[in-house]
């Protein structure tokens, strides 16, 4: 007795569904065919005869099979033969290409949707009318529906068919199935078999579902999905209004098994949308009209011979393939090696369950649309017993592993590859020098800066801690699950001040994932201790990183957060700056008028690392102002001060001083009793200056203020 296994499917009165079980990861290999040269057999153009054309009778309600087209042999006579070719889908296309089995033609007359036409051929050979097979442009990614409920209007109904068809022509697109292995390998970090594994179950599901129009925007269950009425007038109104391409291919992942943190719902919704807006521009497809589809190459497999032929369409350009693959799953297929001869591949190849499937996907050199084909295990040899299924020869599995145990070993090795860098050097490299620290959870740690190389081989840039020779991103941050996630031991840079090449400044990394160079950045705010962790600057100004926070969402922090800064000047002095110097050595020192009257702007330290801003008194002495206080000491002063050569500017511009690294301008206030003197750093005069010295206002609070003024040359 032959080894058949099928899905459990369950009556209802409208409609039928199969129970299966929860998506799960699957033994899916990718066969790859290395093929230098392949011929094709060109399909005929033929001398043909419309007899007749029908709209198929549907109501309302009726569902729809994607890759249901069907080709009847009516007559086969000596000088002609006649066809019956029935579209039963919403899908048009432009001409009608048929396989003979060995031989095909081109009918160059579109197909419309729901359209039955009879048609007489003259002058083919036809071996077996069980051969005749319509070539499907692109059979990949079934959306069926066993019905649409009451609750789908004829209007929303255009809608459906318009996005069902648009996901469909999406997927037969070559750039779709290299976007979603880089999607899934390089931004979700899946590995490559678990992205093979939900490709493979993705463009093969064929369990029809039934479609329904709720007032949510988007649900599903096991055997249904829903969309919003609202959103699918949208899609009928607004021609470039993409965003229900995406919601559609979120509930059809749910009711395939897949959950949200599978990366099929929540992930590749937001690139089926950002596919569709494309392919609209493009032409491929639009939301409220059938675009007529068709291809120049098709694949078709001969169940009797075992065989896929290569068919192209008069007129079309071959140069070749750049890949050609199968996908399949070990526990229910296995496939010795492929080889090609002339037009046709060899495939032999056994399953152990009539419900298995395998993939063929081919990109062609200078051809957007791929070339692909679907066979499932009934139309392929099924094993007598399991040990017949057993001892059939695939040699697919262990080059799996061979080649995986390869492709782990390079990612092993671009760990410790990182981008040049002036400052950034590798731990191993700097034993024993001084390195760049920054202040975090009242400590002085180490920054540091490692690679996690992807699956799909890109890199991921982590900055955190140097902790016991590994590079940390803290204890409370994650990724993948993985809480304080940290380098390999040694493989890691730091910035070394014993470098010739660092400079005063902001320190910058260059971000690999984003292909670009940023600030790096720290939020250690003592109100929220949990989120502390070390990132970049975005582009939108926040301090973020791809770990995840303690709550399970993306780390990042729009205020609070500082950037790390490297001074290397000596901490007891105050740092050069062009134009500042001893009140003895300037002649013309720049003045602001402040508390009524003109005075000098100086400058001085307050502590060690620590310079601190006012103007000279009557007793020319540097003072912070009357009224303010720097440890509850009121009107500090001193006579250890410099002042600023108002001659060594270009007049009206404004005068900056070296602060915490970098350049900043010099600002004051005058009035009120809060008069007094301090660096913009951001928007605020003090804001960065007043919490590191601890200066103060009259009222107690941090000497701190939006309205102010800049001092100038």
């Amino acid at each position: 007795m032959k080894l058949r296994k099928t899905a459990i499917c369950i009556g209802l009165a409208l409609s039928s569904f199969c129970v299966h079980a929860k998506y799960t990861t699957q033994p899916v290999v990718k066969k790859d065919v290395e093929i230098n040269y392949m011929y094709y057999t060109s399909l005929d153009s033929v001398n043909y005869e419309i007899i007749g054309s029908q709209k198929l009778e549907r109501g309302l309600n009726d569902g729809v099979l994607m890759n249901n087209i069907t080709v009847e042999v009516l007559e086969n006579n000596v000088d002609s033969t006649k066809f019956l070719i029935t579209n039963h889908t919403m899908r048009k296309f432009s001409d009608i290409n048929i396989s003979l089995g060995r031989t095909g033609f081109t009918l160059d007359t579109p197909l419309d949707q729901f359209m039955k036409i009879e048609v007489e051929v003259e002058g083919i050979i036809l071996d077996s009318p069980s051969d005749v097979e319509f070539l499907d442009p692109n059979p990949l990614f079934q959306p069926n529906a066993n019905g649409y409920a009451d609750s789908v209007s004829e209007y929303h109904l255009q809608a459906f068919h318009g996005l069902q068809n648009g996901l469909k022509v999406q997927y037969g697109q070559a750039e779709t199935y290299d976007l979603y292995m880089d999607t899934f390998t390089n931004v979700f970090d899946q590995t490559r078999r678990d992205s093979w594994s939900k490709w493979h179950r993705s463009v093969t599901y064929k369990v029809p579902k039934e479609y329904r129009a709720h007032n949510k925007r988007g649900t599903s269950g096991g055997y249904w999905h829903a969309i919003g009425k609202k959103y699918l007038d949208r899609v009928m109104q607004f021609p470039e209004y993409t965003s229900m391409y995406g919601t559609l291919s979120h509930e059809n992942a749910h009711s395939m098994g897949f959950k949200h943190g599978s990366g099929m719902a929540y992930g590749w919704d937001d690139q089926a949308r950002a596919l569709a807006s494309k392919h609209i521009e493009m032409g491929l497809y639009k939301n409220a009209e059938i675009i007529p589809q068709t291809n120049n190459f098709f694949w078709d497999h001969n169940e009797s011979t075992n065989t896929i032929r290569l068919f192209k369409k008069q007129g079309a350009e071959f140069s070749g393939f750049e890949r050609v693959d199968f996908m399949y799953d070990t526990n229910k297929v296995r496939m010795n090696t492929v080889t090609s001869s002339f037009d046709q591949l060899t495939l032999p190849v056994i399953t152990n369950d009539e419900n298995s499937a395998i993939v063929l996907n081919a990109k062609l050199k200078d051809h957007p649309t791929s070339v692909n084909l679907l066979i499932y295990g009934d139309a392929i040899d099924v094993a007598e017993t399991e040990e017949e299924f057993s001892n059939h020869i695939d040699p697919t599995f262990n080059n799996y592993e061979q080649e995986e145990q390869l492709h782990q070993e390079k990612r092993a090795e671009l760990v410790n590859q990182f981008p040049e860098s002036t400052q950034w050097v590798n731990a191993s490299d700097a034993i024993g020098h001084e390195l760049v620290k920054f202040k975090y959870k009242g400590a002085d740690e180490t920054i540091c800066k490692f690679n996690h190389i992807m699956q799909g081989l890109k890199t991921t840039t982590f900055l955190g801690m140097v902790r016991d020779d590994v590079c940390s991103i803290g204890d409370e941050n994650s990724y993948k699950g993985t809480f304080n996630y940290s380098s390999l031991p040694g493989a890691y840079q730091v910035v070394s001040l014993d470098n010739e090449n660092v400079e005063n400044g902001k320190l910058n990394v260059f971000v690999t994932q984003q292909d670009r160079l940023a600030e790096v950045c720290f939020y250690a705010h003592e109100s929220t201790p949990v989120l502390h962790g070390v990132g970049f600057k975005s582009v939108s100004g926040k301090c973020s990183s791809s770990m995840t926070a303690f709550n399970g969402r993306g780390w990042g922090m729009g205020k609070n957060f500082e950037t790390i800064v490297i001074d290397t000047t000596d901490p007891t002095k105050l740092p050069e700056h062009h134009g500042w110097n001893f009140p003895e050595d300037v002649a013309y020192p720049a003045k602001i008028y402040i508390d009524g009257d003109s005075r000098s702007v100086c400058r001085f330290m307050v502590e060690e690392g620590i310079q601190e801003f006012g103007y000279v008194n009557d007793e020319s002495k540097c003072t912070i102002g009357a009224n303010n206080s720097i440890n509850e000491i009121k009107n500090l002063t001193t006579d250890d001060y410099q002042v600023v050569d108002s001659l060594s500017g270009e007049s009206g511009l404004p005068i900056t001083v070296m602060y915490d690294g970098q350049s900043a301008e010099v600002c004051f206030v005058s009035g009120n009793g809060y008069g007094g003197v301090s660096t913009k750093i951001g928007s605020r005069c003090g804001e960065v200056a007043s919490k590191k010295s601890g200066k103060k206002a009259k009222n107690g609070a941090p000497w701190i203020f939006k309205k102010h003024n800049i001092v100038s040359f």
